[in-house]
């Protein structure tokens, strides 16, 4: 079991890390989208 842990391990935190940036990136569009309707009213 550890070792499939091991082996499986850069592969789960590459997923985490791209996942993480794709979520980061639709917030912060989000709150884009918001700023624009804000301001322009």
């Amino acid at each position: 079991m550890q070792t499939i842990i091991k082996t499986v391990q850069p592969y789960v935190n590459t997923i985490v890390t791209a996942a993480a940036g794709v979520l980061t990136a639709f917030v912060l569009g989000g709150l884009n989208k918001l700023k624009l309707r804000l301001t322009c009213g």
